[in-house]
């Protein structure tokens, strides 16, 4: 099951949908990192943090 964003913008639509596509980007990111750090990080959370900012800073 698919959970929505609230939305953004009433004025700007758009933004929206680039939210929901950023969310699901992040979602699925998660899902990729996460097995992998749990074997590999002494700092789990962290690592999936500053993970997840590379990858995001990498798209914009």
């Amino acid at each position: 099951m698919k959970k929505q964003i609230k939305p953004v913008s009433q004025e700007y639509p758009e933004l929206n949908t680039v939210a929901q596509f950023m969310a699901d980007n992040v979602a699925r990111d998660i899902n990729n990192i996460v097995p992998h750090i749990k074997t590999k990080c002494p700092y789990p959370a962290q690592c999936t943090i500053e993970l997840l900012i590379k990858r995001l800073e990498e798209r914009v």
